[in-house]
């Protein structure tokens, strides 16, 4: 499952990169490839996807809805 989470992540930080929402796409991949443990990684990206401004004109109802899939994901794995 949590191998979910990191595809799904990764699929949305280019998603966000290439609506120049760079700094969150800098913030997911580094959550992933630099945290020490799992559960780490996993916080940090529940941080980052938190922070995103769901309401962000350039987000569509997919983008947001998985923001909202893997937050869930996450939340259901700690």
């Amino acid at each position: 499952m949590k191998n979910d989470i990191y595809t799904d992540s990764k699929k949305l930080a280019v998603i966000l990169d290439k609506k120049g929402l760079h700094f969150y796409y800098e913030n997911i991949i580094d959550a992933i490839e630099y945290s020490s443990t799992a559960t780490e990684t996993l916080m940090k990206l529940r941080f980052v996807l938190k922070e995103i401004d769901i309401d962000n004109s350039n987000l569509n109802k997919s983008d947001k809805g998985l923001i909202e899939e893997i937050l869930n994901k996450i939340n259901d794995s700690l």
